[in-house]
């Protein structure tokens, strides 16, 4: 926990994380599998996405937001209309330093830059994955802003393992939480990646796995954190 406190002290949370990215004509053209020359013409195009302009006045590329507009506009974007279910992906290993973060990270931005909206749900405690994407996460300084692990933890889990989502309509959802508590959504925030949200890292992850263990044989990690990942993947692709 001071480890996590230290690191956030160095960052201004008031300043989130910006995306500076720039896409050129030909990085464009690359992702979206065309050609510089079609991109440059269709860009004369009234209903194209506004570039950015350097100081000279000088078209540079566009920004994230417009490329994603671009991709839509020119359908190479995914195509979600059907009835498609949330695609769930868990990168886990036991051992540190084997790339878990990066994978995560890296496999999180290449959707997102196919066009999927995407959630990242950082379940290590040294909350590297949370700092690539925002500015201070969370470190219980505020005993009522509720982390993951805080949720996993919670009496109403007792709860959640007496009847299955599926069986649950929108009302007893509700029912599900103790009072002081919100709903799950809650602990997703928004990244500087108009298309990728994340619940961040919680120092109190650090105790989830002993304290599941206490609850009973019932609580396995993996079934306690499914259950709260179904109340907030609908969005998400």
């Amino acid at each position: 926990l001071s480890s996590v406190k230290s690191q956030a002290e160095l960052r201004q949370p008031d300043q989130p994380r910006e995306m500076k990215r720039i896409f050129t004509v030909q990085k464009v053209a690359d992702l979206l599998g065309v050609t510089g020359s079609y991109i440059t013409r269709r860009s004369k195009e009234d209903d194209f996405p506004e570039p950015v302009y350097d100081d000279s006045g000088r078209r540079i590329g566009w920004d994230y937001p417009a490329f994603l507009e671009i991709r839509k506009l020119l359908k190479r974007a995914p195509d979600m209309s059907q009835s498609v279910k949330t695609a769930v992906c868990a990168v886990a290993n036991f051992k540190g330093g084997s790339a878990k973060t990066s994978t995560t990270i890296t496999l999180a931005q290449g959707m997102a830059l196919r066009g999927y909206n995407v959630l990242i749900v950082d379940l290590d405690p040294q909350a590297s994955a949370s700092y690539q994407f925002t500015s201070s996460p969370k470190t219980n300084d505020n005993p009522m802003d509720y982390g993951l692990g805080d949720y996993m933890l919670a009496d109403y889990a007792d709860d959640i393992f007496k009847s299955t989502i599926d069986k649950r309509d929108e009302d007893e959802q509700e029912d599900m939480f103790v009072p002081d508590m919100p709903n799950p959504v809650t602990l997703t925030r928004s990244t500087q990646w108009c298309n990728i949200d994340i619940i961040e890292s919680d120092p109190m992850l650090h105790l989830v796995e002993i304290g599941l263990a206490r609850k009973g044989d019932n609580y396995l990690f993996w079934e306690v954190l499914k259950q709260i990942i179904d109340y907030v993947k609908d969005p998400y692709d």
